[in-house]
């Protein structure tokens, strides 16, 4: 999602339907890349601790700050919960994330972990900038976006594969 653009002509026209209630348009948005820096995800290193250390995991879920080094943050309780193979609170966590900042990348691939496979699913994995897109498209001012998981659901009725 962070290098991806979808051409914003055709996404708005996306919002559009969204926004008049009918079907997602016919044709998907063409995508561009743009050059980004490289972010580590916290996802993968919290897998490998419950896998290396599973009793330092749970101290570490339990919010005892275990494998914690001097001055460093915990790790954000969605990704910690999905680490841990919850992914009913992983996604009420992304979810949240979300509502608080909805260009939370981080965020929103968290989503796609988290939800059931099924068309929303997809969406976040194979077209993550078209959902992002939408959603920023149709954010008028802050805290006025749509719920992600309706939106990547609505959009997935168009991008079934």
């Amino acid at each position: 999602m962070r290098h991806l653009a979808a051409d914003p002509e055709p996404t708005a026209q996306w919002a559009r339907a969204w926004r008049e209630r009918t079907d997602p348009p016919g044709e998907l948005p063409g995508t561009s890349v743009r050059p980004t820096r490289p972010e580590a995800p916290a996802r993968p290193a919290l897998a490998r601790l419950r896998l290396a250390d599973p009793v330092g995991f749970a101290r570490l879920r339990e919010g005892g700050g275990a494998g914690l080094r001097e001055g460093e943050d915990a790790p954000d309780r969605a990704d910690l919960d999905w680490a841990a193979g919850d992914t009913a609170a992983a996604l009420r966590g992304y979810r949240a994330r979300l509502e608080a900042d909805p260009d939370d990348i981080a965020a929103w691939a968290g989503l796609a972990l988290s939800l059931p496979d099924g068309a929303a699913r997809t969406v976040l994995l194979n077209r993550p900038e078209l959902a992002l897109a939408v959603h920023r498209e149709l954010r008028t001012a802050p805290d006025t976006g749509p719920d992600p998981v309706a939106l990547v659901r609505w959009i997935g009725t168009r991008t079934r594969e």
